[in-house]
């Protein structure tokens, strides 16, 4: 393996937890701004969790199945 592929590797191990939060911070702001104007702003709270939660969840079993048999 050559260095620069080994490097991207370890650097995508090392910034893959900042990765996922940076994610999920845009993706639950996006559902907020969506949700806000349709329901009452504790429930757009709760709702932009809940599909935050859901869309990631979703993400995570498709890639671990792609990653069992590519």
């Amino acid at each position: 393996m050559s260095k620069a592929r080994y490097a991207a590797k370890l650097l995508l191990v090392l910034f893959s937890p900042i990765i996922l939060v940076v994610a999920a911070k845009a993706m639950y702001t996006v559902c907020m701004w969506v949700l806000t104007s349709i329901v009452p702003s504790q429930e757009s709270q709760y709702f932009a969790l809940l599909l935050t939660t859901i869309s990631f969840t979703i993400v995570g079993v498709y890639v671990f199945c792609e990653w069992l048999e590519p």
